[in-house]
């Protein structure tokens, strides 16, 4: 079934396969592939797909461009983006993540945008979040974000009054 659309049944399971557009109350994919898994739930293992919508995505040792769902839970798996209400990842990274709860251990995010973070030995370029519990290595946070952008702004400014002083047209 290369590159076919699978739609309209209650279990969609696929092995060994790859398709177009999946479209099921349930997912199942094992070393498999997708554009695009619209479902209730969806659990992938060894599997990659472009785009997922569930309310509960479950993802083992596979991976996925973009994820949007109610409960996600990534193991040794990456995403380029996953937004949820509840998220967790295991081993597993995300170059941006934005979820009401967010749990990560061992794992890393380019961007993590959380209402509440739980974390051990995570690693991230940018956090902004609420509460933050566990250990979690950033480059830059809210406060150093808000104090490189001032910096930015002031250079930039600077530059300006410099230019327009030295190009002046009398």
């Amino acid at each position: 079934m290369t590159g076919e659309e699978v739609s309209g049944v209650e279990l969609a399971v696929l092995e060994n396969e790859l398709v177009g557009d999946v479209t099921a109350n349930s997912v199942e994919m094992t070393q498999s592939g997708a554009q695009t898994v619209r479902a209730q739930e969806v659990r992938l293992h060894q599997s990659g797909t472009q785009s997922i919508e569930a309310e509960k995505v479950t993802i083992r040792q596979g991976g996925a461009q973009y994820i949007q769902g109610g409960e996600v839970n990534l193991s040794q798996g990456g995403a380029l983006a996953v937004r949820g209400e509840t998220i967790a990842l295991e081993r597993s990274g995300a170059l941006i993540i934005s979820g009401q709860e967010v749990e990560v251990n061992r794992g890393g995010a380019g961007v993590l945008v959380a209402g509440k973070i739980k974390a051990d030995e995570v690693r991230s370029i940018f956090i902004a979040s609420g509460p933050i519990e566990g250990s979690v290595t950033t480059m830059m946070d809210q406060k150093s974000a808000l104090a490189l952008g001032a910096a930015l702004g002031a250079s930039l400014a600077f530059i300006y009054a410099l230019r327009s002083i030295f190009t002046r047209r009398d």
